[in-house]
Parts: structure tokens; sequence; C-alpha cells
């Protein structure tokens, strides 16, 4: 790299430190699921099943119409469906409890809500679902699709809720 854009590149981040001591974040804090406080973890096994499914369909549908037809490009579209199947398994859905905060990952990006900004918790047996004041989509968690382990999860966040005020609706 240049040394301007390294010095560019500098500066942004002395700026979004900055702008990160004001609102009250440690700079270079950890994101994700390494972070601080009580993290939950889950497994994806559904969507993996199902690229594992399609790859191997596909794979069976060039064997049946006849190996000659098969090409480089095929048998690298049936491996991308078995890599991707096992980069979703190995990335696993969390959700951690930090202070006033709660953190997950929707659609492959950190997500985060504070305290003050949860509508509502519902917390119904093998499911937790955690509902925003804002636009923002519901977050749910479920032991059946996740392996979420609920009964714990709902535990943690029932002491969030009653250290925040927080509404818990516990079936």
């Amino acid at each position: 790299m240049s040394r301007s854009f390294e010095r560019k590149v500098e500066k942004n981040r002395q700026k979004y430190n900055l702008k990160q001591e004001k609102k009250g974040v440690k700079p270079g804090g950890t994101l994700g699921s390494r972070g601080e406080g009580t993290i939950f973890k889950g497994r994806n096994m559904l969507l993996p099943m199902l690229f594992v499914f399609l790859g191997a369909l596909y794979a069976a549908m060039g064997f049946v119409g006849g190996t000659e037809s098969i090409n480089t490009l095929y048998v690298i579209t049936v491996a991308l469906y078995f890599v991707f199947a096992l980069i979703i398994f190995l990335r696993k859905p969390y959700l951690r409890i930090y202070k006033n905060k709660l953190f997950t990952t929707k659609f492959n990006r950190d997500r985060s809500l504070e305290a003050g900004s949860i509508a509502k918790i519902k917390w119904s047996g093998k499911t937790i679902t955690i509902v925003p004041k804002t636009k923002e989509p519901v977050w749910t968690f479920s032991r059946s699709r996740n392996l979420f382990e609920t009964d714990k999860m709902g535990e943690a966040l029932q002491q969030f809720a009653a250290a925040h005020g927080v509404v818990l609706e516990k079936n």
C-alpha cells in the first residue's frame, strides 16, 4: 500500500475509535461470538442438509444422464454445494448477552440491540423471540431449528429483562 493510503486508513481508524468512545464502547472491542458476556451457541442443521441434498441430487442427475456429458464446471458446481453446506454448518449461530446489549448474527452480519430498544422477550418452551421496538426483524432462537439451549438462554434473558425493565412473556 502507498503511504498516503495508509495515513488515510489510520486517520479514519482514529475517527472511528473516537466516535466509539463517545458512545461508550471501548475501541477495539471484540464483536461477534468472541466478545465478553454470556454466549449461547447453537448449530445450523437444516440449511446444510438442504445443500447436501441438492448437491447429491445434481450429482445423481449427472450420472443418470451419462458420464460423457459431465464437464469440469458441472463437477465444480456440485463440489461448491458441499463446500457451502460445510461452511454454513461450521458457522454457529449465537446469542451474546452483555451488560445492556444483546448480540447475534443475522444474514452473515453482527447485529446488536440495546435494552432500551427491545419491546418484549417471548419465552415459550423451546422458542425464544426477541421483539425490537424498531422496524428491525424479530430475532427467533429455537431448539428445534438451531439446537439452542433455550432453557438456560431463557433464564439468562429473564435476568437481563429484570435488570433493564424489559417485558418478558413466559408461556
